[in-house]
């Protein structure tokens, strides 16, 4: 009997978001904003490392009196390790899809294998951008998490800080004290 591989789940319209985010537990919560990784701000950050690389290596190459074919060899090598190591962080976020509701901030994915992550907006403790690619997230619980290649991070930075201050707080579940 051959086993199928579970199909991927389509996050492409907020609707598809939406019917996930029930799946969750999260009915009640009102969809605010909706974040996907780009692959030009992966492209971009790695076309400013190279770039910057470079820029210093062939200085240094210039004022030592040195051959071209030094900042050659480093551009090539640079890009081997940009386009070909570093891909593993595009392909780790590529599939990740972040929904902001009014009480939570969820990371869905499109593969079904991967876990779905919800970081009640008030468990919050500190968001830090880390350049224009990325935004790392600390909860009261020191749980540490990023937004990759999702947008510019200065704007993405004022959303979650304008919903933080709005977050409707969690419903108490009866019976508990």
């Amino acid at each position: 009997m051959k086993k199928h591989a579970p199909t991927k789940i389509s996050l492409e319209t907020p609707e598809q978001v939406m019917d996930a985010l029930k799946i969750e537990g999260a009915e009640k919560d009102k969809l605010i904003l909706i974040w996907r990784p780009q692959y030009r701000l992966f492209l971009a950050q790695q076309s400013m490392i190279i770039l910057g690389i470079m820029g210093v290596a062939t200085t240094i190459n210039f004022f030592m009196g040195g051959t071209y074919l030094f900042p050659l060899f480093m551009f090539a090598g640079l890009t081997l390790w940009a386009f070909f190591l570093d891909q593993d962080d595009w392909r780790g976020n590529k599939n990740k899809v972040w929904a902001l509701t009014d009480r939570n901030l969820f990371r869905l994915s499109t593969n079904p294998m991967d876990e779905v992550l919800a970081l009640r907006l008030d468990s919050i403790d500190r968001i830090t951008d880390w350049g224009m690619w990325k935004l790392y997230i600390r909860t009261k619980e020191i749980k540490i998490v990023d937004l990759s290649y999702v947008g510019r991070a200065s704007e993405i930075y004022v959303d979650l800080d304008k919903a933080m201050q709005n977050a409707t707080p969690p419903t108490p579940k009866k019976g508990l004290l």
